[in-house]
């Protein structure tokens, strides 16, 4: 077999990536026995973690890494430049990257953080609202401060999150609809498990109750937050 990837070693080993990472980058976090059978089948396969390096301030470089969910979208768009020049401003340099050619790939995420930890990043931005928790737990395994927005967090999510209050956005939404005269209103949402959907579907459930309105589930449309989904 060629050069191993976190993925392998995690296979073999019966566990996640996630823990793999967990492993090398906090180990008093795996119980023992498992932390002594990954530590076992990676050294067997020459595959390591330089730990000390990683986890020293120090010795990181001056780049973040700012993961994006969709680049192509001119919300997220106007976010990054304002983060970068932020971050430049700061003596930081910025590297973007597009998340989903990551999360939805698991040979193209293990070689990315492989790459990221050896970038040594002293932080990392995430700006998304549809990857999934085991990306993101990659990524926090790392060992440098990692930043969500609009992302939901982990349950035992150790980091910073800024994110809108979609309830009362989407309730907000509806009432400015119905105070305007207008009585059948319909959701275009993105996916069905995305929390912020959720939440301001609640939103405008609640508004149209307190107007004496029901909301009729024939007029949910589920989509995917694209502008071309907006457009259809």
């Amino acid at each position: 077999m060629g050069k191993y990837t976190l993925r392998d070693i995690a296979e073999k080993a019966g566990v996640s990536p996630a823990t793999v990472s967990r492993a090398f980058n906090n180990p008093s976090s795996v119980h023992q026995d498992k932390r002594e059978k990954i530590f076992s089948i990676a050294a067997a396969a020459g595959y390591s973690f330089n730990t000390a390096k990683k986890r020293s301030a120090a010795s990181r470089s001056n780049v973040v890494a700012l993961f994006v969910g969709d680049i192509r979208n001119t919300f997220y768009s106007e976010i990054t430049y304002h983060a970068q020049n932020a971050l430049i401003s700061l003596g930081y340099q910025p590297i973007v990257f597009s998340s989903k050619h990551y999360s939805d790939n698991a040979k193209n995420s293990d070689d990315f953080l492989d790459s990221l930890i050896n970038l040594m990043p002293a932080g990392i931005f995430m700006m998304s609202i549809t990857e999934p928790p085991d990306f993101i737990e990659q990524l926090q395994t790392i060992g440098c401060p990692l930043v969500l927005l609009l992302n939901c967090p982990l349950k035992d999510f150790d980091g910073s999150v800024v994110i809108q209050d979609n309830y009362q956005s989407g309730y907000i939404a509806a009432r400015h609809l119905i105070e305007l005269g207008h009585k059948d209103i319909a959701f275009l949402s993105g996916p069905t498990d995305s929390f912020i959907s959720n939440a301001r579907l609640e939103g405008i459930c609640s508004a149209l109750n307190n107007y004496h309105f029901q909301f009729s589930r024939d007029a949910l449309f589920t989509g995917d937050f694209t502008l071309g989904c907006g457009r259809v």
